[in-house]
């Protein structure tokens, strides 16, 4: 999953390729309207069925046989990929590719919907420019993240890497006190 601020959800630009495809499943997303999970499912699924494709074949999603796309997949990888696996994947590339073509055919419908989202769940705008991200948690509680506005990407990986070993620490005497 990206982070990608809030308020950007609506430079996605309608094209055809999977490119364009992966920044729409990013766009829904950060808009609300779709869950992290099913994004990086259909994300998944998504690369991973166009990867095994001629590039041609990719250059334009809105004529892409599915069918076709899965079954040259499923050749190039059966040894190496479980069946289940393979079926996932193929679920996932056509839900993704079912909504990016909806996504096509009515984008304004789609940047609307995020409209009237506002921003994204749990991304709210600080006044230093910033991003505050709010994480639920179980039983109505939140964890908070504050995001500088100049956050690059080895801040983030820093900030993953300092943030599991933290939680790392605590974990152990959350679930010795009968929590989840």
């Amino acid at each position: 999953m990206s982070a990608m601020p809030p308020g950007s959800h609506g430079t996605a630009v309608p094209g055809r390729e999977t490119a364009d495809l992966l920044a729409f499943l990013d766009f829904a997303c950060h808009a609300g309207l779709l869950s992290s999970s099913s994004t990086a499912a259909y994300r998944l699924g998504a690369r991973r069925i166009l990867s095994a494709l001629p590039e041609q074949a990719t250059a334009d999603l809105t004529v892409l046989l599915d069918d076709r796309a899965i079954a040259v997949f499923n050749a190039t990888s059966g040894e190496t990929i479980s069946e289940a696996t393979r079926r996932q994947y193929a679920a996932s590339f056509r839900k993704a590719l079912m909504l990016f073509r909806d996504y096509l055919k009515q984008p304004q419908r789609w940047h609307d919907k995020a409209a009237e989202n506002g921003n994204a769940p749990g991304w709210t705008p600080t006044a230093d420019g910033g991003v505050d991200l709010t994480i639920p948690l179980p039983r109505a509680r939140a964890m908070r993240v504050h995001l500088p506005a100049d956050v690059t990407a080895n801040d983030a990986r820093l900030a993953k890497r300092v943030l599991s070993s933290y939680l790392a620490e605590i974990a152990p005497a959350a679930t010795t006190n009968g929590e989840d």
